[in-house]
């Protein structure tokens, strides 16, 4: 999925965090992490928790961390911010221009298409 896809919305979209729950709670990260648990019988398995599951809004960075592999992720922030310059004639980084607050989530669809991601 690119980015296009997934931002569809303006509620899709948030600012000064990489996620958001359908809540509103925002969340520290959407990786998938392990928890070490033992059952009664003293046998080691692990649990897994998968963040991105609970994620319902995403932030620029957090649509790159959702929808590309991590081998690809800096080509795709490049690319985010070649078209950040492009549409504010000013050099921000991906995180700084979606947590302006004067960013909208008009100038964020735009930066997406000026992209191709």
């Amino acid at each position: 999925m690119k980015i296009n896809g997934l931002l569809t919305h303006e509620d899709r979209w948030t600012q000064n965090c990489i996620a958001r729950d359908k809540q509103g709670n925002a969340l520290k990260d959407i990786n998938t992490f392990y928890s070490q648990r033992v059952d009664k019988k003293g046998n080691i398995f692990y649990q897994e928790f998968r963040n991105e599951d609970s994620a319902y809004s995403f932030s620029l960075q957090g649509a790159v961390i959702k929808c590309y592999e991590p081998d690809s992720r800096d080509q795709v922030m490049d690319k985010l911010r070649d078209a950040i310059t492009r549409h504010t004639r000013k050099a921000y980084w991906v995180a700084q221009f979606n947590d302006l607050p004067d960013t909208t989530f008009d100038d964020v669809k735009c930066v997406i298409e000026i992209a191709g991601v």
